[in-house]
């Protein structure tokens, strides 16, 4: 996190640092970071921004899996049908679809019909034009 935040050698710089994402001066020391987050609770677990704008500090991280980490990017897809909230890889493996086709299916549908529509059945072709 520090690399990212102010390391402009560091690929991913310009989406942290560069973009005006810090780390808290209270995290600058690793026991106080540990005191506020304590230690991975498991070994693919990994520090995330609940707002992905914010800044790394207590109130707005938490450790989560890699996966979840994932859906919380700011260019992360997330679609609410039947009241389930979930990112566009979870509804694709749910359906049992691979992502790339379900990414597509949203190109060219509506989110409900992307994940209404069957397996198998490709649905409306792109509009031209």
């Amino acid at each position: 996190m520090h690399k990212r935040c102010y390391d402009p050698k560091t690929n991913g710089y310009d989406n942290y640092g560069g973009a005006g994402i810090a780390v808290c001066e209270r995290w600058h020391n690793y026991h106080n970071f540990i005191e506020d987050m304590g230690l991975k609770p498991y070994v693919d677990y990994q520090i995330d921004r609940i707002d992905s704008k914010g800044n790394y500090e207590p109130s707005n991280c938490r450790w989560v899996s890699c996966k979840s980490n994932q859906n919380n990017r700011k260019n992360s897809v997330t679609i609410t049908f039947g009241g389930v909230t979930q990112g566009a890889s979870d509804w694709a493996k749910l359906l049992g679809l691979a992502n790339s086709t379900f990414v597509n299916r949203l190109k060219r549908m509506t989110a409900e019909q992307a994940i209404l529509t069957p397996k198998g059945v490709t649905g409306p072709k792109p509009k031209r034009g």
